[in-house]
């Protein structure tokens, strides 16, 4: 399916750059200039081919789009100039030539030398890796630009007299002007003792747009000469102040903190064959197996906060793991390394065999890391889990509870109601009072607690099995199979309780612009598969292996 949808953005891309009429333009200049950076951030460093480049913008732009963030009509005018740009050719570069009249024309080519002037013309390479703005002008079909160092300005005269274009040296200064053009039409000319006046019919003088950056600078023009016919110009040096632009240092970010929210909303579906709804899946929510299983969608536990490394070029962040693990009894937020926890005990209640009730300790299997974007807030996150299950047969309350609740800014103290530390001081930042003070398990001289059905201090442990939930993103996650077996050795067709399931959908939310330090709203999705846990009742009761889905919904920070 990921392989279709790249296909279908790459055949997108390239129709788009043929400019074809269409129902609606791009208006929204800002969100299009900030869409551009944020997907050649995302996709121009890490492309090994032009396709696996144009591939991931669509994927960007797809993801903009979805969140509300680029507008429909703007994607076509992405992709074009992800089309008409070099990234993912290796030596490729954007060629700006002129012809002879002074017009200009952008393209790709292959390599520097291959970038060669038209007849009676020039030509240079671009400023940036797109045709949509290499060459000084947005489309770059006409209009004049610099190549090398001779500014060239169109000047017409009331005379039929044509003479050559005019080229001016002076001392090195630090102005950069777009291209330009001189013509001059004249040999009407006025000439007096230095300094001398020329004077020249009506002129006019066409430039790009000009952008001047200077500290403070002083730019002398040495006397000098010009020759025109028989006309000579001279001019008294000129001196140039501007004051020196002022610069604010942002300290730069080093931590990510994702802090998972209440449940509830409509965050996904499940559909058949026929494209026809199944059922809406909650926000929050974890559902789990295949078309047989009788285990209820249920609420992830709020109040958990994962924290990561963050590493930052621009707006673009590499994220990391986190090793710095919380204290016993502190609301500190989780490290995301290797064995660090992954959210609170998560409880699993069997309302249909309430003795298999589940209260499962997931924890990194692999180092968290991923990729953050400040100025959109799109995420996608690599979360490999290990899942410990312990069988509690409690269906009101699978896993442990700290005798108080809270949340994240305001953490509840108490003490464990049961489990290996009972009666011990606890800390909460949930409303359920589930905190990773209180875990399940447990062993000691009577409780062996072994993998495999031992018995524990609280429930009996069933063992480990792994579940990746790559990539965890603030775009869609999408399952889908025409005969309903979306995992490697699933034996029943279906989802989640129905067997008529072909396509699973949990749709992410971006958090849009990150302002450092102020939480910003957010949903992390993602659907996986599910091993067989190796007991049998489980494995019937959940119809396992099979599919899972899950949305966390919650708040980004970056710090």
């Amino acid at each position: 399916m990921k392989s279709l949808i790249s296909t279908l953005f790459v055949l997108g891309s390239v129709l788009a750059a043929t400019h074809p009429a269409s129902a609606k333009e791009c208006t929204d200049h800002a969100a299009l200039a900030a869409a551009r950076l944020a997907a050649d951030s995302e996709c121009c460093a890490n492309a090994h081919n032009h396709g696996q480049y144009v591939s991931c913008v669509a994927h960007v732009g797809n993801d903009l789009a979805d969140s509300g963030l680029l507008p429909k009509e703007c994607k076509g005018d992405l992709m074009r100039c992800a089309a008409n740009s070099t990234c993912g050719k290796k030596n490729g570069v954007t060629c700006c030539r002129v012809d002879r009249r002074g017009r200009a024309k952008c393209s790709i080519k292959s390599s520097p030398g291959k970038c060669r002037a038209p007849r009676g013309g020039s030509a240079c390479e671009g400023s940036s890796a797109s045709c949509c703005d290499a060459c000084g002008v947005s489309g770059s079909p006409g209009g004049g630009f610099v190549c090398g160092s001779t500014t060239t300005v169109p000047v017409t005269s009331t005379t039929n007299t044509t003479h050559a274009p005019t080229t001016t040296t002076g001392a090195p200064v630090t102005t950069t002007v777009a291209p330009t053009t001189t013509t001059l039409r004249a040999t009407t000319t006025t000439t007096a003792p230095t300094p001398t006046t020329t004077t020249v019919g009506a002129t006019t003088t066409t430039m790009g747009a000009t952008t001047t950056t200077m500290a403070a600078t002083t730019t002398t023009l040495v006397a000098t000469t010009t020759t025109l016919g028989a006309t000579t110009t001279t001019m008294a040096p000129t001196t140039t102040t501007t004051s020196a632009p002022t610069t604010t240092t942002q300290p730069p970010l080093t931590t990510l903190d994702f802090a998972v929210g209440a449940a509830g909303g409509t965050c996904g579906e499940t559909r058949d064959g026929s494209a026809a709804l199944i059922k809406n899946l909650t926000c929050g929510g974890l559902n789990i197996g295949a078309g047989g299983s009788i285990v209820a969608e249920g609420p992830t536990p709020d109040g958990s906060i994962s924290r990561y490394g963050l590493s930052c070029s621009g707006s673009s962040c590499n994220v990391a793991a986190n090793s710095t693990a919380p204290a016993v009894n502190t609301a500190s937020p989780d490290c995301t390394n290797t064995g660090c926890n992954f959210g609170t005990p998560l409880p699993i209640p069997n309302a249909a065999i309430p003795n298999i009730s589940t209260c499962v300790l997931n924890t990194f299997a692999s180092p968290g890391t991923g990729t953050f974007n400040t100025s959109t807030g799109v995420a996608s996150l690599n979360v490999n889990l290990s899942s410990d299950i312990y069988l509690t047969g409690n269906l009101s309350q699978p896993c442990p509870r700290c005798s108080a609740t809270g949340t994240p800014t305001s953490p509840g103290t108490g003490t464990c109601d049961r489990g290996p530390r009972a009666t011990l001081a606890c800390t909460t930042t949930s409303s359920t009072g589930v905190t990773r003070d209180c875990p399940t398990g447990g062993t000691d001289a009577s409780h062996p607690c072994t993998p495999g059905g031992g018995q524990c201090i609280d429930g009996s442990h069933v063992g480990v099995i792994n579940v990746n939930l790559t990539p965890l993103t603030t775009g869609t996650a999408t399952s889908t199979d025409a005969a309903g077996l979306f995992c490697p050795s699933q034996t029943h067709a279906g989802c989640f309780g129905s067997s008529a399931c072909r396509t699973i959908t949990e749709n992410g939310k971006a958090a849009n612009a990150i302002s450092p330090g102020t939480p910003a709203n957010a949903t992390l999705a993602s659907t996986f598969c599910i091993a067989a846990t190796g007991n049998g009742l489980v494995d019937a009761s959940a119809d396992l292996p099979g599919p899972g889905a899950v949305s966390l919904v919650g708040t980004v920070t970056a710090n």
